[in-house]
């Protein structure tokens, strides 16, 4: 999955990469806007869904800031959604490069913004992971 950061997680429970993910994102100047427990939100829905998924909505307000002065229909793709969740047994933190989304806004200069924000975002799920 090229266009993707996915992480596989060992030896943590989901609370604790929750509180991890929260932690680093703090240490990197970094705000968590939203989160959705999704299982939850779809149980209420009255849909069973056996997967427990937590999203979480994360941006750096100073570069967003800066994207957003560029052209404010780029809302469209901020803040940035991370996926926590379990599959086949497994603890997997996972969301799509913000560098992948370069291809579909080629009038604006949004490539040197977007690669800062995929080194800091690398470092903060790195972070929460480990």
């Amino acid at each position: 999955m090229p266009d993707l950061i996915l992480y596989t997680i060992e030896g943590k429970s989901l609370e604790a990469v929750e509180a991890d993910l929260r932690d680093a994102a703090a240490r990197h100047r970094m705000a968590i806007f939203a989160q959705i427990d999704l299982q939850a939100a779809v149980r209420e829905q009255g849909v069973a869904f056996g997967h427990p998924c937590r999203l979480f909505e994360l941006s750096s307000p100073g570069l967003a800031a800066e994207v957003l002065a560029r052209d404010p229909a780029l809302t469209a793709i901020l803040p940035c959604r991370i996926s926590l969740h379990e599959w086949q047994g497994q603890l997997r933190l996972t969301t799509v490069k913000p560098t992948s989304l370069l291809a579909h806004f080629p009038g604006i200069d949004l490539e040197s913004v977007l690669r800062q924000f995929e080194r800091e975002l690398t470092a903060v799920l790195d972070e929460a992971a480990a």
